[in-house]
């Protein structure tokens, strides 16, 4: 079946206040947008350009270079740039230990890279400096759901949920978690969860139809599938899949 890619959670730290002077102020409100690039408007180049200035502003005060070093890993990740994005963040969590992002997003640097036991350090981390936030715990849950330990998976995801119910990737991905542990009527009580936050969402009503067929819901996939072929029309999997069901009526 169609599994959702890795999740990096990329959020951004909000540079802080401290500045050195009025002109630096001036730089700073000039600068912060495009190194923050919140909303991903600006090209990579443009943020590393943008993060560099705000560094040089920043060199003698630890918690803002953090954060700059870790929007410049940002960068350097969407860039393809997967070496320096490490050693962005990574000089980021030396500089600000008390980081949550950076921990959090070597965390999914290195799991994306496949080097799970430094993910699991990491997130592990990302949890103790900030608790009840819910990335870090989803994150975890991804490690842990690449190195198919399932059960750890789930539990991560849980505790994930517990924290914040309106994310339609903790939804997904721990219905994903529940079609291989062999339970298909809770990973679609799941596809449904996620659907009532974005009716929108392709992947999610995909994997539904996925689970549907597995249900014997024959119909209920095929109109799934359609569903997510209207939103992705080059949705390979969802076209095969609708190709098998209507030849099989």
């Amino acid at each position: 079946m169609a599994f959702l890619r890795g999740i990096i959670v990329t959020s951004v730290l909000m540079c802080g206040a401290f500045v050195a002077s009025q002109s630096a102020l001036a730089w700073r409100t000039q600068y912060d947008e495009r190194c923050e690039n919140r909303d991903g408007r600006f090209s990579p180049e443009a943020q590393i350009d943008a993060c560099n200035k705000n560094m040089q502003i920043d060199r003698h005060h630890a918690k803002n270079l953090a954060a700059d070093y870790v929007n410049r890993s940002n960068a350097y990740e969407d860039s393809g740039n997967i070496e320096k994005a490490v050693s962005d963040v990574s000089e980021a969590v030396r500089l600000y230990p008390s980081t949550r992002e950076g921990w959090l997003n070597r965390c999914g640097l290195y799991n994306r890279a496949g080097r799970f036991d430094e993910a699991l350090s990491d997130c592990t981390r990302a949890i103790a400096n900030d608790p009840k936030n819910a990335k870090p715990h989803y994150n975890r849950g991804n490690v842990y759901r690449r190195m198919k330990n399932y059960p750890l998976a789930l539990e991560n995801y849980n505790n994930a949920m517990a924290l914040d119910t309106g994310n339609i990737s903790i939804y997904i991905n721990r219905g994903l978690t529940y079609e291989e542990l062999n339970e298909p009527q809770k990973a679609l009580d799941d596809y449904n969860a996620a659907l009532r936050i974005d009716p929108n969402s392709a992947l999610a009503l995909e994997n539904r139809g996925f689970v549907n067929v597995r249900l014997g819901k024959k119909a209920e996939a095929i109109a799934d599938f359609k569903a997510a072929l209207t939103l992705q029309p080059n949705n390979k999997n969802a076209q095969e899949q609708l190709q098998k069901l209507e030849a099989s009526q």
